[in-house]
């Protein structure tokens, strides 16, 4: 990740005595452990069913406000201004930093771009006692792998997001979780 100079970040940056790279994951880890606490209050209050339904909405209200601060931080007022492949890898790139899941962009041209996730929430949880690492592999290998996971329908809707889904295809093809790869990677290609 690259820090702004002169902006807000580098001074609490300062502050901190961190990298935006250890804040990064000091946030990715304080996330997941909220999450699995909203999960389990849920829970115990609704009911499994209804608390999981629940608190798998609240990833998607930080989602929104990943965005908006991403555009911010990119000099766009509206998702629908990303004009091409470049501009859409470099926005969900930004939607994903903000998240606390950072990625790089390993591929970028005018017909393609692979933004590849380097490190995940998700996966971070498969070392605590309360997540439980084969539930969850079998659980996505049961939904048809990852294209059909939340991240991975993510993944698919962003060109439509962008307004760019008659012309651009967008789809997670490796998830490291599963042990597809090292990296949960996406690529975002002109649609043929």
């Amino acid at each position: 990740m690259t820090e702004t100079k002169g902006d807000e970040i580098e001074q609490v940056m300062k502050l901190l005595g961190r990298t935006a790279e250890e804040q990064c994951l000091a946030s990715a880890y304080c996330a997941a452990t909220y999450s699995y606490i909203i999960h389990e209050v849920l829970g115990e209050e609704f009911g499994t069913e209804k608390g999981s339904q629940m608190a798998v909405a609240v990833p998607f209200a930080f989602g929104e406000w990943a965005i908006k601060v991403a555009l911010k931080q990119l000099g766009l007022k509206d998702i629908k201004q990303v004009e091409d492949i470049p501009a859409m890898a470099k926005l969900f790139q930004q939607v994903m930093n903000t998240f606390g899941n950072p990625c790089v962009i390993t591929e970028s041209s005018n017909d393609r771009a692979v933004v590849d996730l380097i490190f995940c929430k998700n996966v971070m949880l498969g070392v605590g006692p309360w997540d439980r690492y084969i539930d969850r592999v079998r659980y996505y290998k049961e939904t048809e792998g990852s294209p059909e996971i939340g991240y991975g329908k993510f993944c698919s809707e962003f060109p439509n997001m962008c307004g760019l889904g008659d012309k651009v295809d967008g789809k997670l093809v490796q998830i490291m979780c599963l042990g597809e790869g090292s990296t949960c990677r996406t690529v975002f290609e002109t649609r043929r």
